[in-house]
């Protein structure tokens, strides 16, 4: 802290207010910094969230596709057509046993903390983590 000794008192007195407020401006702009920080990374998560809940939401609606498909044919089809991923460098995957009796439906879920992932080898832009299996 800078002070001078002056022979006034209130100068001396002004002096230590303006360190003080100075102190008191850096604490609050610190606060401040800190706050924002919270919020963007409340935000973030919230996003990651969604878009996983979006992914699980479009292989549901993929597994009844396919499940209507294999009542009809009473096999599951090689090939399907499947939604964009929320985020764009993702993808979802899809594998069906040779016969035509079993399928995979795989997504990757940002939040690698989610109850529902799982471990698996295959690829949807990066390792997938969420696998949906025929009923």
């Amino acid at each position: 802290m800078r002070m001078k000794r002056k022979s006034e008192k209130g100068k001396v007195k002004r002096e230590k207010s303006q360190d003080t407020r100075f102190i008191q401006g850096l604490i609050f702009i610190c606060l401040l910094g800190i706050l924002v920080l919270a919020f963007l990374w409340d935000v973030r998560v919230k996003q990651v969230a969604q878009r996983d809940t979006q992914r699980k939401a479009d292989l549901m609606t993929v597994q009844e596709k396919i499940e209507e498909y294999y009542e009809q044919n009473k096999k599951f089809p090689q090939e399907f057509d499947f939604p964009k991923d929320p985020h764009k460098q993702l993808y979802y995957s899809y594998r069906v046993s040779k016969d035509g009796t079993k399928y995979e439906l795989f997504a990757r879920l940002e939040n690698s903390k989610d109850t529902d992932v799982t471990g698996t080898d295959t690829d949807c832009g990066a390792r997938c983590n969420f696998v949906i299996t025929n009923k």
